[in-house]
């Protein structure tokens, strides 16, 4: 989901993949290749669905990394979502800070990433 720019076509995969990855690992299991390809509109022909499970899977481990099956489909696209972004927090209750005294802090969050993403 896009919080300001419309979704890419990577961003739509990313999201649709990770809905096969409830658990957030990086990757899914190769039998589940052929329903994230339906899900995308892509060929979902099995002949090509297991020609793409041979190139994304080569030792047959029986997984598909989240950072291959992006490379393989959606190569030259970019994310339009920030790697990172300034928080501020604000606190201006006296009681509830250190020697009463009114506080904010600046700190710099960066989106997780998986090393399958790299």
């Amino acid at each position: 989901m896009a919080l300001v720019a419309p979704e890419s076509p990577s961003e739509q995969a990313r999201r649709v993949f990770q809905t096969f990855d409830p658990e957030d690992n990086g990757f899914i299991p190769d039998t589940l290749l052929e329903d994230v390809m339906k899900a995308l509109d892509l060929v979902s022909e099995p002949d090509y669905v297991n020609l793409m499970k041979s190139k994304l899977d080569p030792e047959g481990l029986g997984i598909i990394l989240l950072g291959q099956f992006l490379q393989e489909f959606f190569p030259d696209q970019d994310s339009v979502i920030p790697d990172s972004f300034p928080v501020y927090h604000y606190n201006g209750l006296k009681q509830s800070n250190h020697n009463e005294k009114v506080k904010h802090t600046h700190a710099h969050f960066l989106m997780p990433t998986h090393a399958s993403t790299l």
